[in-house]
């Protein structure tokens, strides 16, 4: 059985647990979005831009992903995840 973080950093994670299905998902979303959208300003402010132009490839992309699993900054993960996905859906198979 999951035990729940006796110290939670967030408190609304703890009420996922007693939602349902769809609200649970939506609740994820949000948080996910949150997270990424911190992340991105982050990066973006120390100078890291780029990874939607001709500059940048989904290879070089997958590689910072892979180390950031290793790494096990999911949240990196996450956002490396959704570069790739764009850039497949904005240049197909020529990211």
């Amino acid at each position: 059985m999951l035990k729940m973080n006796p110290k939670p950093t967030d408190l609304a994670l703890h009420f996922v647990v007693n939602q349902s299905g769809q609200n649970a998902d939506r609740m994820l979303v949000e948080k996910v979005a949150h997270e990424m959208g911190k992340k991105l300003s982050q990066k973006r402010d120390a100078g890291y831009t780029g990874w939607h132009g001709p500059n940048c490839t989904n290879e070089i992309l997958l590689e910072a992903l892979k180390e950031h699993v290793e790494k096990g900054d999911m949240v990196d993960v996450i956002n490396y995840a959704g570069m790739i996905l764009c850039r497949s859906e904005l240049y197909g198979d020529t990211a």
